[in-house]
């Protein structure tokens, strides 16, 4: 029960970041906007670290997510937790 709750905030965290996402930096890494809910789903049917970066994730929808998307992801919210630590630090 807890990895299945672990599953989907992280598949709804991801639904909130590509959502936030322009069309052009969706397109650019070749997701359509009404593909999120599947792209996020295949995302974590499958443990990220057991994809080699090529082969595409499988989904109940004909979209193709590959570890390079699940790749760019992670940066992109590494980077945004990055800055907001940044952000909640005392000024020297």
């Amino acid at each position: 029960m807890g990895a299945w709750l672990g599953r989907e905030h992280r598949r709804r965290q991801t639904i909130r970041e590509l959502s936030a996402m322009s069309d052009e930096m969706l397109a650019d890494v070749g997701i359509a906007r009404a593909d999120i809910p599947a792209v996020a789903a295949a995302l974590f049917d499958e443990p990220p670290a057991a994809m080699p970066a090529s082969a595409p994730v499988e989904s109940g929808v004909d979209v193709p997510v590959t570890a390079q998307v699940l790749s760019f992801i992670q940066v992109r919210r590494s980077l945004q937790q990055s800055a907001q630590q940044n952000a909640e630090r005392p000024a020297a």
